[in-house]
């Protein structure tokens, strides 16, 4: 899990501790094809 997920599964409770920064995604995302979508 990235630094920004906590997980506790006794719980089943997920908690997004922050915003990750864009070197913490490991997906490919290519910013410009969402401003292009929102700015329709």
């Amino acid at each position: 899990m990235p630094d920004w997920i906590e997980v506790d599964p006794g719980e089943r409770k997920v908690v997004v501790k922050d915003h990750p920064r864009r070197d913490q995604i490991d997906t490919a995302i290519n910013e410009q094809l969402i401003v292009e979508l929102y700015s329709k």
